[in-house]
């Protein structure tokens, strides 16, 4: 009966050391396809690059330039700390192989120690009864050989169960989406819950993100410490932004009571006529509500054109990233590409549009990003450029996009405006131009 328990352990023992380099495989194999796509993609601008500086006969070889310069090196950065995330999950794996030779060692000492004692005697005073439980988690079970071992739950149903490559990452989005309770009364189904897909995490973050992508409905992004994490799209929380007459002018991706007040506010008091001007305030104005500040009134590109009034896009930015709030109160960075993802995913956002055309007979003519300086970097890397281009190129949508080059500002009176002598770009393809 021992015997026949060691050699189970054994076999158990084995399939996970080959599913351990099966998996190992795989890694190796999304690392080599990941660090492909990133070379093909800087290999893509720079023969875009290329192109423009032929094509302007050397005119945009000052501002091609820096853009190569600086995209080799996050490339070079980017390909180096995946390649340094493979090497340390190898080295764990390697730890792992060795403990399982280990226990092939102890097996095979137990299995001679039972061949020289089962000599034909009987069984000896302290050998277990024929008649106890194999594996029974009763109060009166003892832990052996024939017992499951605490880290080998495959579903993490037990408070006691540690995470394997099938359990989500431990966010707060879990005690937040699973909530319902198992047959036994053991406590929240938390794992199993995601385990069987019935509740995928709102964001997976940790080791997890060495295996990359988990489906096509996850984005990269970087929580609050800067670490990469992969969140799922359709848990973004946004609101439409509806004028005094009900019709969508836009979509805020803010939560906090006071933004989402005053982006309201913003929407039902002014008018297109009113917020076709901006106030432009001089370098170094950080507050705009002290007294005796001053500011420059100046019609947007769009109004001086008789342009119709762009569809706004609110969130908080910097000039190469936006920021994105989960349903399960995590905010994460993303950059301008995923930010289009998210937007062009966005069912509100769909909505708004579909409404808001619905209402004016016309499509939407452009994007306005009431997002701080997201239109300080031109050219790729910058939030707003990559916003546009990903929004034109990949999703049809060929809207300009306007952003701001420093910090802008909205007011409940329906107002808008860039403070510390900034101003607005206009963003089409290539490098943007004046927004005023």
């Amino acid at each position: 009966e021992d015997t026949g328990k060691l050699i189970e352990a054994a076999q158990k023992a084995a399939e996970g050391a080959s599913s351990g380099v099966g998996t190992a495989g795989e890694v190796v194999a999304a690392v080599r396809t990941m660090v492909r796509d990133i070379i093909a993609e800087l290999v893509g601008r720079l023969i875009s690059w290329a192109l423009q500086v032929l094509a302007t006969l050397g005119i945009a070889m000052a501002w091609v330039v820096p853009q190569v310069v600086t995209a080799v090196t996050k490339t070079v950065a980017k390909i180096a700390d995946v390649t340094t995330k493979l090497v340390k999950a190898m080295k764990s794996l390697g730890k792992l192989v060795k403990k399982l030779k280990d226990g092939f060692g102890d097996a095979k000492k137990a299995l001679d120690k039972i061949k020289k004692d089962n000599g034909g005697g009987a069984p000896k005073a302290d050998s277990p009864a024929p008649t106890r439980s194999m594996g029974n988690d009763g109060p009166g079970s003892r832990g052996g050989p024939d017992s499951p071992a605490p880290t080998r739950s495959t579903n993490g149903n037990g408070p006691g169960s540690r995470g394997g490559p099938d359990t989500p990452a431990s966010t707060s989005s879990q005690s937040t989406n699973s909530s319902s309770t198992n047959a036994g009364g053991n406590g929240p189904q938390t794992s199993r819950s995601m385990a069987n897909g019935s509740n995928p995490p709102a964001v997976v973050s940790g080791w997890k993100t060495i295996f990359g992508r988990p489906d096509k409905s996850y984005s990269a992004g970087a929580d609050k410490n800067g670490k990469l994490v992969y969140f799922r799209r359709d848990r973004v929380q946004a609101t439409a932004m509806k004028d005094y007459n009900g019709k969508p002018i836009g979509v805020t991706f803010q939560t906090k009571p006071s933004d989402l007040a005053n982006k309201q506010s913003f929407a039902n008091n002014g008018n297109e006529f009113s917020r076709q001007y901006t106030r432009l305030y001089p370098p170094g104005t950080k507050d705009t509500n002290a007294p005796g500040t001053q500011y420059r009134l100046e019609k947007m590109e769009w109004g001086k054109k008789g342009q119709d009034e762009p569809f706004y896009l609110n969130t908080h930015a910097s000039p190469e990233s936006f920021e994105v709030n989960m349903d399960t109160g995590e905010s994460l960075s993303v950059q301008g590409k995923t930010f289009a993802k998210v937007t062009n995913d966005s069912k509100v956002f769909q909505s708004a549009v579909a409404e808001n055309e619905r209402m004016t007979g016309k499509p939407v003519s452009s994007y306005h990003l009431m997002a701080c300086s997201a239109g300080k970097t031109d050219g790729p890397g910058g939030a707003a450029h990559d916003f546009q281009q990903t929004m034109s190129d990949r999703f049809g949508r060929k809207q300009p996009v306007y952003a701001s080059t420093e910090t802008d500002i909205t007011g409940r009176g329906g107002y808008h405006g860039v403070t510390n002598g900034g101003t607005w770009r206009k963003f089409s393809g290539g490098p943007s131009t004046p927004g005023v």
